[in-house]
């Protein structure tokens, strides 16, 4: 039996994010990509419940199923928290997906983030935070960021972080169309463009001058994937101030200037079957648990 006990059931709200910008620098020897990106979160959120389930070991439910429990990134998160502390922790676990799979939206890595915060302090587990962020690290590039959500520039494999400043509070609109796409996929097609992120803070010249194209992803798949392209239009003629794919797809968005044009939008495109659609709003931070 573990020596570490939740007093009571633990809710965490883990978000999705999406980049304004992604530019591909070049691929390092050891395979990984060298990238400049920034990092927006937003009110898009899968759900975690931790609880005591009173017996030994891990009790894992996802719903949906995506993959085997042992493939799960909370999973994962949770034997990393036991090999740093060097005994098992006796947990029950639910996930709630909301944030889809395959969508360029970074949900299994904030799922992975939410764990490794919420139970490091709801356990006591006393875990430094350079520490915790060296297990996020090796756990995924984009799962550093999500330890603290908050609109950030990245350098590095996603994992160097930089605080982004700017008028960031726009309204959002995301499609995901009926396709998903994974990243190893993305990376066998993606552009070395080397571009350079714009310098922040980001003012609305700066929003309004974003589209696919500062995305180095969006070229290469928008061949193999015509979808892209209608949502691109689809979303620009909706209304939307600024379109982009984010991360490395499938999800298409638009930023818009006011709430009442982007529910508009959705409206518009809602009969169109293009995907699924979700609302959201930037987050200037997020904190997990209470």
């Amino acid at each position: 039996m573990s020596r570490f006990k939740l007093a009571e059931p633990l809710l965490v709200l883990t978000p999705a994010k999406i980049n304004l910008h992604l530019y591909v620098q070049h691929r390092r020897p050891d395979g990984y990509h060298e990238l400049a990106l920034d990092f927006v979160p937003i009110s898009l959120y899968d759900q975690i419940e931790f609880f005591d389930f009173g017996s030994p070991g891990l009790w894992f439910l996802s719903e949906p199923e995506l993959c085997p429990p042992e493939q799960n990134l909370v999973v994962k998160a949770i034997k990393a928290l036991e090999r740093e502390i060097g005994e098992p922790l006796d947990l029950g676990v639910k996930l709630t997906k909301q944030v889809p799979n395959g969508a360029g939206l970074g949900g299994g890595s904030a799922n992975a983030a939410g764990t490794l915060v919420a139970l490091n302090r709801a356990l006591g587990l006393g875990i430094s935070g350079p520490r915790l962020w060296e297990i996020a690290t090796a756990l995924g590039a984009d799962v550093p960021f999500f330890l603290d959500p908050k609109p950030q520039q990245a350098s590095g494999i996603g994992e160097i972080l930089h605080p982004l400043e700017g008028a960031l509070e726009w309204p959002l609109l995301l499609v995901k169309p009926p396709v998903s796409i994974s990243t190893a996929q993305a990376y066998q097609h993606c552009q070395h463009s080397a571009r350079k992120l714009p310098r922040s803070p980001y003012d609305r010249l700066v929003l309004e001058a974003i589209n696919p194209r500062h995305n180095d992803f969006f070229a290469p798949l928008s061949l193999l994937y015509p979808e892209l392209l209608a949502l691109e239009q689809a979303l620009t003629q909706a209304g939307a101030a600024a379109v982009q794919m984010s991360g490395s797809g499938s999800v298409m968005y638009g930023l818009f200037l006011e709430v009442q044009v982007r529910d508009l939008a959705k409206e518009k495109l809602a009969p169109l079957g293009l995907g699924t659609l979700y609302t959201a709003e930037i987050l200037l931070s997020h904190q997990y648990g209470p």
